[in-house]
């Protein structure tokens, strides 16, 4: 995607939107609003900034690519610190040249909160936080930059409005986008199997191993030991592994060659097809989790970062539970193996025992599905954002 990325464009830039995505989720969100955008608004807009492949493909001009931003807690990126400054100088570059009427963040807080900061110190510029940084959990001394640097907020749980109402900060919900897509989600379990020449009665365990470079350094390993111990039990379970295109392609490559080394692996460039096809899966992010739930896909959570990160989160974070589901559910029903927790002897009980206990497998996922329930919302969520955007840029959506 070299031909996506722009070194510097003069011309007329009035009108034009600045769009800061960081990571795999982000991409997908901010391609689909920028397609709206372009569509709604009858203009080819000029819409710039950081994303992805999705992003790339809308018609977002990327700055960076995501494969440039993937990092992931406090240790990590202070080992590439003059790296990111020369990046985010380059960005506070095409914002003060460009002059974008309206900033466009989406999640990826401590980036796009850092440069939402410069953006209010120089300009008026009008700022929309889609997905705003989880305060709700954790860092809830965040609330006072969101309303110093944001002038709207687009949540997307309910319980998330009634909070940032009750904080007098401006905030609009608009559904869930999974919820909308995952809809049309249709099971073809004997279509999937036929196209990867598998029995349709075999078990199949997806694996989502992180879409950040870092992220995925710490969970491919102790994916890759899951797999060789099952296998070495002699038990015939099929592993599929979704490896992210924000991904350096050395690492892709790399853990790609060894993961084929091992009996039962395939791998499926599109993760909601891993998700909705799988007897169970091993998630690591809050979007692959709440998509597992909503396909009703029994899943785990698994997580594990440098250890002076996950320190730094354990001083702030005020919940008990890490996943969207639970947070959700406001009990642990999903099963968590997080940081010391993450390791193949605790992983590989419970797999043995969601297969083997009916009973268990029976109430584990009928407290997933009280989920779908609570997410209900029959809007049609980026249709709704965008119109909520064009409104706020004081243009008439067609």
């Amino acid at each position: 995607m070299k031909n996506s990325i722009i070194n510097h464009e003069g011309g007329d830039e009035a009108g034009s939107i600045m769009m800061l995505a960081g990571e795999k989720s982000g991409d997908d969100y901010g391609a689909k609003i920028a397609t709206q955008l372009i569509k709604m608004s009858g203009d080819n807009r000029k819409i710039f900034g950081t994303g992805g492949n999705a992003m790339a493909r809308a018609g977002v001009k990327l700055i960076y690519h995501i494969k440039d931003l993937a990092y992931l807690g406090y240790w990590e990126p202070l080992k590439d610190i003059f790296v990111i400054r020369k990046k985010i100088n380059r960005l506070k570059q095409e914002f003060i040249y460009r002059k974008p009427k309206l900033v466009i963040l989406i999640d990826y807080p401590g980036f796009n909160l850092y440069f939402a900061k410069f953006i209010k110190r120089n300009t008026n510029t009008k700022i929309i936080y889609y997905i705003p940084p989880t305060i709700w959990a954790w860092k809830e001394n965040r609330i006072a930059k969101l309303k110093k640097y944001i002038d709207h907020l687009i949540v997307i749980f309910p319980f998330e409005r009634s909070y940032y109402q009750k904080h007098h900060v401006a905030v609009n919900f608009f559904g869930h986008p999974l919820y909308g897509e995952l809809a049309n989600f249709k099971k073809d379990r004997q279509k999937f199997c036929d196209s990867n020449r598998l029995d349709p009665s075999i078990k199949i365990i997806s694996i989502m191993l992180g879409s950040r470079n870092t992220l995925f350094k710490s969970l491919a390993p102790i994916a890759y030991d899951l797999i060789k111990k099952i296998n070495a039990k002699h038990i015939n379970y099929v592993f599929v592994l979704c490896l992210s295109d924000s991904l350096a392609d050395d690492l892709a490559q790399k853990w790609r060659h060894n993961f084929s080394n091992l009996a039962g692996v395939i791998f499926e460039s599109n993760a909601s097809q891993a998700l909705l096809n799988a007897d169970l899966c091993l998630c690591n992010s809050g979007t692959t989790a709440l998509e597992a739930t909503l396909l009703q896909t029994p899943a785990f959570f698994y997580i594990k970062i440098a250890p002076i990160s996950a320190f730094i989160v354990r001083l702030f974070f005020k919940k008990p539970w890490f996943s969207i589901t639970n947070f959700i559910l406001q009990r642990k029903a999903m099963l968590e193996f997080v940081q010391e927790d993450c390791t193949v002897d605790n992983i590989l009980p419970a797999i043995h025992k969601f297969f083997a206990d009916q009973d268990f497998r029976y109430d584990y996922m009928k407290q997933l599905s009280e989920v779908k329930q609570k997410m209900h919302y029959s809007i049609d969520h980026y249709r709704a954002v965008t119109y909520f955007i064009l409104s706020t840029t004081k243009e008439r959506a067609s």
